[in-house]
């Protein structure tokens, strides 16, 4: 008997000395298999524009997705640009084709060949109007995009608020100067900002540069430029009449601190001050937000997926419309010499 467990035992080490062999050989296999959490790659059309009416020239870019190496994207130096697309803008009654066209790239830190996109020369999309984007591509499949143009805005200013800004010099700091607009229908959301225009000389060449007035900065007593504020892209509430406040303090600081101190030893000729209104339609503001944290400064969120608006494929085809008011400045205004 004593026999027979002693041979049960040895029959029992042996079978264990070759269990666990097999087993880390099947841990240490298992630990070879790479763990991606990325799901499969579906190829697809990426597409982005803007329309605007600032300019006399319209560009779509169309790219495929990709799937980088590393789980960095920015390591990716691959030229993922659709080049064989037949890109088509209609209205309601005209049809206009893109361009297949190549613009050098600023910056080559990254990506060193030049930026492929699809332009149309000579035309500036009309206001109010719907325009709807078509990418037919034989590689990658079709996309479409629609777009509304915001229609023209009208800006309000007397005579009064015309001396303000030729004659700041004359009112106090802390006089209000008011900027009211009416909105188009079409615009989902608006940003107006305030220039100052002028020429300054550096060297023997007269250069044009503009300076942008905040909304308002840390000391708002003494109105320095100590972390100022500017405005941002702001969403309609339902009313499309807008009151913006800059303030005369502001405004005199700016041209200050061009006169006295960026460039006190140039020759600087002050040409006129702009108000610019830019608005934006559904898609573009739709866009904008889902790039800027959803406007919440404090997290990153990632419970929301990038905004898109084109159907069979992703990107976003949105529009913009610019307009302004302008005041000349006189001959005499502070700071000229």
């Amino acid at each position: 008997m004593s026999f027979t467990l002693q041979r049960n035992r040895s029959h029992s080490q042996s079978k264990s000395a070759i269990v666990l062999p097999i087993c880390l050989l099947l841990f240490a296999t298992g630990c070879n298999q790479p763990f991606d959490p990325r799901a499969p790659l579906k190829p697809q059309l990426v597409v982005f524009s803007v329309l605007s009416n600032d300019r006399t020239a319209q560009f779509v870019r169309v790219e495929s997705n990709y799937m980088p190496v590393e789980f960095d994207p920015s390591t990716s130096l691959s030229d993922n640009a659709i080049t064989d697309a037949l890109v088509i803008l209609k209205d309601s009654s005209l049809t206009y084709q893109f361009r297949d066209t190549v613009i050098d790239r600023r910056d080559t830190t990254r990506y060193r060949f030049p930026i492929h996109v699809y332009g149309l020369p000579s035309f500036t999309p009309q206001r109010g109007r719907v325009y709807k984007l078509t990418i037919e591509s034989p590689t990658m499949g079709t996309a479409t995009a629609s777009v509304t143009i915001p229609a023209r805005s009208k800006i309000f200013m007397d005579n009064r608020l015309e001396s303000f800004f030729r004659y700041p010099e004359l009112n106090k700091p802390d006089v209000a100067i008011p900027m009211e607009a009416q909105l188009s229908g079409y615009t989902q959301a608006y940003i107006g900002r305030l220039y100052v225009y002028y020429d300054v000389l550096k060297g023997t060449e007269w250069v044009e540069e503009r300076v942008e007035v905040p909304l308002s900065a840390m000391d708002s007593v003494g109105y320095n430029l100590i972390f100022p504020r500017y405005p941002d892209l702001t969403l309609l509430s339902g009313e499309q009449h807008i009151n913006m406040i800059f303030f005369n303090g502001y405004y005199l600081a700016t041209i200050k601190e061009r006169t006295f101190g960026r460039y006190e030893k140039n020759r600087i000729i002050y040409k006129w001050s702009v108000f610019v209104l830019l608005q934006t339609d559904l898609n573009l503001y739709n866009y904008y937000s889902s790039v800027h944290e959803f406007r919440d400064p404090r997290s990153i969120r990632l419970d929301e997926p990038i905004y898109s608006n084109v159907k069979g494929g992703t990107g976003m085809v949105g529009a913009y419309t610019l307009d302004s008011i302008v005041v000349v400045l006189p001959a005499s205004f502070m700071g000229n010499r």
